[in-house]
């Protein structure tokens, strides 16, 4: 693992000096059941059904909380920053809309019917009002963290994860999937890509 420069709590001081983060979160998203939509290719296509996504959580953990950053997981616990909300009032007990309720967003439809099932008919979801903050805006999809040992723990207190590369305004990155794919069969006809 590379050597820690900085972390993301000293990039946030950095950009917005009088931050204290004393009362917000990170949380990490990484779904790896079979009905769970990409959330990488959703965050640049339906950025709007995330923030839906993550309105709704199956326990009260943004109770004292300010506010949280959001975490794209990656392989080999790593994460990258998506964007900054603000919690706005306590999270509401609630049941879940149905899955074919219009304001669930279909890349979630699927998933969205395996947590109805699970709810059961009791109000054990918490829905909170969430507003993006723009100061943090400069960095959305920029750092890449390190999550730590609690890779398990998906939201945590702390914001002092180590800063592993800090890609360029854009950058979507390579697609290793493709390489693979495509390298042994250029390699074979051209020698080169």
């Amino acid at each position: 693992m590379p050597t820690e420069l900085f972390t993301f709590a000293d990039l946030l001081t950095r950009l917005v000096p009088d931050f204290d983060g004393r009362r917000w979160k990170v949380i990490r998203h990484l779904d790896r059941s079979a009905d769970a939509p990409d959330l990488v290719e959703l965050f640049h296509t339906n950025r709007a059904a995330i923030e839906f996504y993550q309105t709704y959580q199956g326990r009260d953990i943004f109770r004292n909380c300010d506010g949280f950053f959001s975490f794209l997981g990656l392989p080999g616990g790593r994460a990258r920053f998506m964007g900054a909300y603000r919690v706005e009032g306590p999270g509401q007990a609630v049941l879940l809309p149905e899955a074919n309720d219009p304001l669930v967003p279909s890349a979630f439809r699927s998933m969205w019917r395996r947590w109805k099932v699970a709810e059961n008919g009791v109000a054990q979801n918490f829905r909170y009002g969430i507003v993006r903050d723009p100061r943090f805006q400069p960095l959305e999809m920029r750092p890449v963290i390190a999550w730590g040992a609690g890779e398990r723990a998906w939201h945590q207190w702390d914001l002092s994860k180590p800063v592993l590369e800090l890609r360029q305004p854009g950058e979507i990155g390579a697609c290793p999937c493709w390489f693979r794919k495509l390298w042994p069969v250029v390699s074979r006809n051209s020698g080169r890509i």
